[in-house]
């Protein structure tokens, strides 16, 4: 079935009548849906139809925040720094040999062991999980690129650059506010009210952190 609005909303119609019966549609007072067009013009036909006309539709501000990361992340500098920072954490998993090396590095420097993270689009969050991995092993990742001949170049050039390590900085301080709020909506006691408040801090939070690095980089 094609996901037109149309046909969307003739399946939830029919899923909330087959759930809650007809007699007990009044009970159904709210709809929690992604932000797409296809979703605004689905809400706009429920409304039309005299059965769910009660019906609030109000959009997902979990997926908004997570649109918001997926925007920072394509800006053109941050994509670079999202593969430059996935390509390390790949290139150290998915060699035996490296990890070896690298949790050897780990008990020297921390003597524990902080697992490096790799994110992935669909899962919400990952991303600073990624940055913040890498922030907590910057020692050891120093001193496994000293003592391992096994690195690649571009990785090593990564690891000994204190630009780098400032940027990947930078970055996780502008999503960590935003991925905050994330997990906050995702609660399972998070409801609408929460909504203005999770807003407010997150977005006067990010502002901070912004304006901090403007003045960092004006006094430079």
């Amino acid at each position: 079935m094609p996901h037109t609005a149309e046909n969307l909303a003739m399946w939830t119609k029919r899923e909330i009548i087959a759930h809650v019966g007809l007699s007990n549609l009044f009970k159904v007072v709210g709809l929690v849906t992604d932000t797409c067009a296809t979703m605004k013009a689905m809400w706009d036909l429920l409304r039309a139809d005299p059965l769910f006309s009660h019906v609030i539709s109000v959009p997902c501000f979990a997926h908004i925040f997570q649109l918001t990361i997926k925007d920072i992340l394509a800006l053109h500098l941050n994509t670079t720094l999202t593969q430059q920072a996935s390509n390390l954490v790949t290139s150290i998993l998915n060699s035996p040999l490296k990890l070896s090396i690298f949790r050897d590095q780990q008990d020297v420097v921390y003597g524990k062991r902080i697992a490096l993270q790799q994110a992935t689009i669909v899962r919400w969050g990952s991303h600073l999980n990624m940055f913040d991995s890498l922030l907590r092993n910057r020692q050891a990742l120093i001193s496994f690129a000293n003592a391992s001949p096994h690195l690649d170049q571009p990785s090593a050039t990564l690891i000994f650059s204190d630009l780098w390590w400032l940027q990947i900085q930078n970055l996780a301080s502008v999503l960590s506010p935003i991925t905050t709020a994330l997990i906050r909506l995702e609660a399972d006691s998070a409801t609408v009210a929460d909504v203005f408040e999770i807003w407010h801090v997150a977005r006067e939070q990010c502002i901070s952190v912004i304006n901090g690095q403007r003045s960092h980089y004006h006094s430079l």
